[in-house]
């Protein structure tokens, strides 16, 4: 625990300015992370290469216009997706590939530049949650978190959710 009861991984000090660190600051690394890992370039693309906005955000149509989605760092996803899945698998293993997408198709250096960066959103996701601090993450409910509880979810849903068009 650090200054003000508030647990923490490190210690911060801005340089320049005068403030002690009782969680205050600690907590504005986090925001100015997460703020700017949802910066958008002029192409609509995130600028850390680990978030884009959807569809609906960047064409601002359509519901959850202030989603974003993992980036693909311009990797085309059906050329993953052709990769791995073949017309004659059940539709259960078809739900687990699609689960495990990044294991299953090949790698290159664009796939493991991606990867590396979804670590790293996830490490600092973990991080500040194990410090009890909110963190603004605007992913699908489809598509993400549902996923993650591994409930289902039609694909219509989940591609409505993201790209109305």
């Amino acid at each position: 625990k650090g200054h003000g009861g508030q647990k923490r991984a490190f210690k911060v000090k801005f340089i320049g300015e005068g403030v002690n660190d009782y969680s205050g600051p600690y907590r504005e690394v986090y925001t100015d992370a997460f703020n700017e890992l949802l910066k958008v370039d002029p192409l609509n693309r995130g600028t850390l290469g680990v978030l884009d906005p959807t569809p609906n955000n960047a064409e601002a149509i359509g519901e959850n216009r202030e989603l974003f989605m993992f980036s693909l760092n311009g990797q085309d996803v059906n050329s993953i997706k052709s990769a791995v899945f073949d017309t004659d698998i059940s539709e259960k293993e078809q739900r687990l590939r699609s689960s495990f997408l990044s294991v299953l198709a090949s790698r290159n250096e664009t796939t493991r530049e991606v990867e590396e960066s979804l670590m790293f959103l996830g490490r600092l996701t973990g991080t500040a949650y194990r410090h009890n601090i909110a963190v603004d993450l605007p992913l699908p409910m489809e598509t993400v978190w549902r996923a993650i509880v591994e409930e289902l979810s039609s694909e219509t849903k989940r591609l409505n959710e993201i790209d109305y068009l």
